[in-house]
């Protein structure tokens, strides 16, 4: 199923820049223009993903309701095994399952405790979702990166679409 298959790929480039970073450079807000710890962005990464995979077992995803658990923030090791554990069960869903009806909890409002959802999704649109919301945050952790001197993968936070498109680019 190539939507999972696209969420693992991009799961992967966050096990390649964890391996990448020192403990520091992980957890810490350095002062930067964005001054946010790369840790910080994967935790609310990891937990989109918590999120999407309870609400396929409960049966309704809610993005608002999110684990932030800080250890995944602070420390390397607690990110990478749960991006393991997510990419563990991401590869556990049934191929016949993208399609299937999924709802989602919509927050609106100015305050994020006033709800008018459950609204129909699917999983392929939450996939989708969850694809997007993480290469938006890689592309603020490859800023934070190149701002402070770290080495930084050249498609880290580049759209599934434009990686796509550069290919055909090379190739023609």
């Amino acid at each position: 199923m190539a939507s999972i298959q696209d969420n693992l790929r991009c799961l992967t480039q966050a096990l390649d820049l964890l391996d990448q970073l020192s403990d520091e450079d992980y957890a810490h807000p350095f002062p930067t223009p964005l001054g946010c710890a790369i840790g910080a962005q994967l935790r609310h990464i990891i937990d989109h993903y918590t999120c999407l995979l309870r609400g396929i077992r409960d049966g309704v995803v809610d993005y608002e309701d999110r684990p932030r658990d800080q250890t995944i923030a602070r420390s390397r090791a607690v990110a990478r095994q749960t991006l393991e554990a997510i990419m563990d069960e991401l590869r556990a869903l049934p191929a016949d399952r993208t399609h299937r009806p999924l709802s989602v909890q919509i927050a609106t409002g100015a305050l994020a405790d006033v709800h008018s959802g459950p609204a129909p999704s699917s999983l392929a649109r939450e996939l989708q979702f969850v694809l997007l919301h993480t290469v938006h945050h890689y592309a603020l952790i490859a800023v934070e990166l190149r701002t402070r001197g770290l080495p930084c993968d050249p498609d880290l936070g580049v759209a599934p679409a434009t990686l796509a498109w550069r290919q055909q680019q090379a190739s023609a």
